[in-house]
Protein backbone atom coordinates (compact mmCIF):
# COMPACT_ATOMS: atom_id res chain seq x y z
CA UNK A 1 0.00 0.00 0.00
CA UNK A 2 1.29 3.45 -0.90
CA UNK A 3 1.53 5.63 2.19
CA UNK A 4 3.60 8.51 0.84
CA UNK A 5 3.70 10.31 -2.47
CA UNK A 6 6.79 9.43 -4.52
CA UNK A 7 9.50 12.06 -4.57
CA UNK A 8 11.87 12.75 -7.47
CA UNK A 9 14.44 15.24 -6.30
CA UNK A 10 17.56 14.48 -8.34
CA UNK A 11 17.97 17.61 -10.46
CA UNK A 12 20.79 19.04 -12.53
CA UNK A 13 22.29 22.50 -12.00
CA UNK A 14 19.43 24.06 -14.02
CA UNK A 15 16.75 22.43 -11.92
CA UNK A 16 15.77 19.79 -14.50
CA UNK A 17 15.67 16.04 -13.83
CA UNK A 18 19.01 14.49 -14.70
CA UNK A 19 19.42 11.15 -16.43
CA UNK A 20 19.76 9.38 -13.08
CA UNK A 21 16.30 10.64 -12.11
CA UNK A 22 14.85 9.18 -15.30
CA UNK A 23 16.17 5.76 -14.31
CA UNK A 24 14.79 6.17 -10.80
CA UNK A 25 11.28 7.14 -11.92
CA UNK A 26 10.48 3.98 -13.87
CA UNK A 27 10.96 1.55 -10.93
CA UNK A 28 9.03 3.88 -8.64
CA UNK A 29 6.10 3.99 -11.06
CA UNK A 30 6.26 0.22 -11.52
CA UNK A 31 6.19 -0.20 -7.74
CA UNK A 32 2.98 1.88 -7.64
CA UNK A 33 1.21 -0.27 -10.23
CA UNK A 34 -0.33 -2.85 -7.85
CA UNK A 35 -1.81 -0.08 -5.68
CA UNK A 36 -3.12 1.81 -8.72
CA UNK A 37 -4.76 -1.36 -10.06
CA UNK A 38 -6.35 -1.98 -6.65
CA UNK A 39 -7.76 1.55 -6.57
CA UNK A 40 -9.09 1.27 -10.13
CA UNK A 41 -10.80 -2.02 -9.33
CA UNK A 42 -12.32 -0.57 -6.16
CA UNK A 43 -13.67 2.48 -8.00
CA UNK A 44 -15.13 0.31 -10.77
CA UNK A 45 -16.64 -2.15 -8.30
CA UNK A 46 -18.48 0.72 -6.55
CA UNK A 47 -19.62 2.96 -9.43
CA UNK A 48 -21.21 6.30 -8.64
CA UNK A 49 -23.34 8.56 -10.84
CA UNK A 50 -22.02 11.86 -12.17
CA UNK A 51 -21.88 14.62 -9.56
CA UNK A 52 -22.57 11.97 -6.91
CA UNK A 53 -19.08 10.48 -6.63
CA UNK A 54 -19.01 11.03 -2.88
CA UNK A 55 -17.09 7.86 -1.94
CA UNK A 56 -14.60 8.30 -4.79
CA UNK A 57 -14.05 11.94 -3.91
CA UNK A 58 -13.56 11.12 -0.22
CA UNK A 59 -11.05 8.37 -1.03
CA UNK A 60 -9.00 10.72 -3.21
CA UNK A 61 -9.18 13.56 -0.65
CA UNK A 62 -8.02 11.14 2.07
CA UNK A 63 -5.01 10.08 -0.03
CA UNK A 64 -4.08 13.69 -0.75
CA UNK A 65 -4.36 14.52 2.95
CA UNK A 66 -2.22 11.52 3.91
CA UNK A 67 0.41 12.61 1.40
CA UNK A 68 0.40 16.19 2.71
CA UNK A 69 -0.87 17.61 -0.59
CA UNK A 70 -3.08 20.68 -0.12
CA UNK A 71 -6.37 20.41 -1.95
CA UNK A 72 -9.84 21.86 -2.21
CA UNK A 73 -12.97 19.71 -2.20
CA UNK A 74 -16.56 20.43 -3.15
CA UNK A 75 -15.72 21.79 -6.60
CA UNK A 76 -18.92 21.29 -8.68
CA UNK A 77 -20.20 19.12 -5.82
CA UNK A 78 -17.68 16.27 -5.74
CA UNK A 79 -14.65 17.64 -7.60
CA UNK A 80 -11.19 18.13 -6.12
CA UNK A 81 -8.43 20.55 -7.07
CA UNK A 82 -4.87 19.97 -5.86
CA UNK A 83 -1.78 21.91 -6.78
CA UNK A 84 1.50 20.07 -6.39
CA UNK A 85 4.37 22.49 -6.55
CA UNK A 86 7.88 21.37 -7.41
CA UNK A 87 11.09 22.80 -6.06
CA UNK A 88 13.10 23.10 -9.27
CA UNK A 89 12.07 26.69 -9.98
CA UNK A 90 13.31 27.71 -6.54
CA UNK A 91 16.82 26.46 -7.32
CA UNK A 92 17.54 28.66 -10.31
CA UNK A 93 14.85 31.33 -10.08
CA UNK A 94 13.87 30.49 -13.67
CA UNK A 95 10.61 29.04 -14.84
CA UNK A 96 10.69 25.29 -15.30
CA UNK A 97 8.51 22.90 -17.28
CA UNK A 98 5.08 22.30 -15.81
CA UNK A 99 2.97 19.17 -16.03
CA UNK A 100 -0.79 19.53 -15.65
CA UNK A 101 -2.95 16.50 -14.97
CA UNK A 102 -6.71 16.48 -15.31
CA UNK A 103 -8.85 13.46 -14.59
CA UNK A 104 -12.57 12.80 -14.54
CA UNK A 105 -14.26 10.82 -11.82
Amino acid sequence: MVTTAPKFSTLDANGYPNSQTTYQIRPTIQALQPQLVQWRRRFHRLPELGFKEFQTSQTIADKLTNWGIPHQTGIAQTGIVAIIEGTASHLSGEKCPVLAVRADM
